[in-house]
Parts: structure tokens; C-alpha cells; sequence
């Protein structure tokens, strides 16, 4: 609504143009500018100047985003930046490549379909836990790792809706990466976790760091400290064992 106003002889004059797509509405809004000029207790007139005036062809309705929705764009916007422009070790060549291919405008356009796709698989991460993600940056740490599954199956970036993964398949991958310990962080829990529960540490019993690697790996499959530490404490008797025979 567009309203312009200018004096004349102690008299306010009002021009008011609107967009209605029905009678109904534009009268509607005629009702309104002439309650709210009479809540002013002034003398007034509402003067129907242009009626039945149709709804352009070519003006729409302006789609709203959520505040959430924008953020996840502009965080999209910035990794796609990041990956393309940067002349450092997170440049994506295949990223590269469309923003080549497409231009900058369309990747930028795109950045908002592909902030709501984040969305949906951050919502699926976090439906049981919100705080699953507590020691990651939202947009340094899960953004990037969620936009890091935008590709098919070789490896191309998509950057369209109706191609992007199913958030349902992408979220437990993003949240095995995101909560997975590197060696040395598992390493450094399983002795804490051993310590208190079972009073005894990986130095104490001396176990080699091949035969330590060999069970990270068996963490990275799925075994959890706690499990690799219950299976030990129930089968093992530590007064009279030592915790090498039994890593052995």
C-alpha cells in the first residue's frame, strides 16, 4: 500500500493504491482507512477512485522464509563460497564446476532451497537429542558436513530441490561423522572411562598401540567405550587378571 499525502488549505489529502485480487478484499481495505481516519476524530471522506482494478499478471505474492530458513541459506551461501572461491585445502573442484556452469546469481538463488533441505536433515539429527550437536558450530561444523552429501551418485554437486538426497538416508550419516571420536580423543576416553569404572588405565596394563588401533576399529564400526568396557568387566576378574591378557 502506497500512500502519499501533501497539504492543501488545512485539508489532508490521501491517495491510496493497493492490490486487491477480489472486489471483496479491495473494499475490505477501503473499510480500514476509513476506520482508522475516524478513530482520529477527524473530519473525512473515503473516495473509491479506482475500483475493480484486476490483479496484475505479473505481480505475486513474495514467498516468506522463517528466520531459521535464512540463516540456513545464508550459511549454505557462505560454504559454497568458501569451497569455490578459496584458494585452500576445503575447495571442492566439483563445486567449482557448477558454480562455473550455473553462475554465481543462480548458485545464490539455489542457496535458499538448499538451506531448507539442511534444515530437514538437522531436524531428523536432533529430534531425540537437541544437544547431539553441543561441541559443533552450526554453521563451521554441521552445515558443511550436511552440504558435504548434496552430490549424486558421482560425486556431482546438486543444487536443485527435486535431486537432493532423501534427509531421512543423509541425517544418521552426518551424525556418525559429527559424533565419532578421532583416535586419539577416543584413545584418551576409553582411559578415563576404564579409570574410573574399573580403576585401571591402558599404561597400567601395557597393551601395545597395535592391539589399542585394533579395537578403534572396532569402535568405528559401532561398539561404544562403555560396551568395550562391560564386555571386559564381565568377563574378566581384575584382582587376579591382568587387562593386557584379555586386549590381547
Amino acid at each position: 500500500m502506497n500512500i502519499a499525502h501533501q497539504p492543501y488549505r488545512g485539508t489532508i489529502t490521501c491517495r491510496v493504491e493497493f492490490y486487491a485480487p477480489d472486489d471483496a478484499t479491495a473494499h475490505s481495505v477501503l473499510d480500514q482507512c476509513a476506520t482508522t481516519i475516524g478513530a482520529m476524530n477527524l473530519p473525512h471522506q473515503v473516495k473509491e477512485v479506482s475500483a475493480n482494478v484486476p490483479w496484475p499478471a505479473t505481480k505475486s505474492m513474495p514467498e516468506t522464509y522463517t528466520y531459521l530458513e535464512m540463516e540456513a541459506a545464508l550459511c549454505v551461501w557462505e560454504w559454497i563460497n568458501d569451497v569455490t572461491l578459496l584458494n585452500s585445502h576445503i575447495k571442492r573442484d566439483n563445486w567449482v564446476e557448477i558454480r562455473n556452469a550455473v553462475g554465481s546469481a543462480e548458485l545464490r538463488h539455489q542457496s535458499i532451497e538448499l538451506g531448507r533441505w539442511c534444515l530437514r536433515v538437522f531436524d531428523i539429527c536432533t529430534k531425540d537429542d537437541r544437544d547431539i550437536f553441543s561441541a559443533h558450530s552450526y554453521d563451521w561444523d554441521i552445515i558443511p558436513e550436511i552440504m558435504n552429501h548434496a552430490v549424486d551418485e558421482n560425486g556431482e554437486a546438486i543444487i536443485h530441490a527435486e535431486a537432493l538426497p532423501d534427509p531421512a538416508i543423509i541425517a544418521p550419516l552426518v551424525v556418525k561423522s559429527l559424533t565419532t571420536l578421532s583416535f586419539d580423543e577416543w584413545k584418551k576416553e576409553l582411559d578415563r572411562q576404564m579409570k574410573h569404572r574399573l580403576f585401571i588405565t591402558l599404561e597400567d596394563a601395557g597393551v601395545s598401540e597395535m592391539v589399542i588401533e585394533g579395537h578403534y576399529g572396532d569402535y568405528i564400526q559401532g561398539e561404544q567405550i562403555g560396551q568395550l568396557i562391560d564386555r571386559f568387566r564381565d568377563k574378566h576378574d581384575l584382582d587376579d587378571r591382568a587387562i593386557s591378557t584379555w586386549l590381547a
